[in-house]
């Protein structure tokens, strides 16, 4: 699943080790990263998130990444 739904809307909320995407005021789906998160942003419809062992992902969807650095 894209995130055409969670894109639209735009929030994400860090809450330690797991992204929250909000499709609406109190709906979310859950993205587990499994390490602790520094950041994260859109860019364009994929999710960057910056972790805080200096690793950079980018999610094209809730369970595809790559690593960029």
């Amino acid at each position: 699943m894209a995130f055409e739904k969670e894109r639209n809307f735009g929030i994400i909320k860090i809450d330690k080790k797991i992204i929250k995407l909000y499709t609406t005021q109190t709906s979310y789906s859950s993205i587990n990263i499994g390490t602790d998160i520094k950041d994260t942003r859109w860019v364009g419809s994929e999710l960057v998130v910056y972790l805080t062992d200096g690793k950079i992902r980018k999610y094209k969807t809730q369970t595809s990444y790559s690593t960029i650095s």
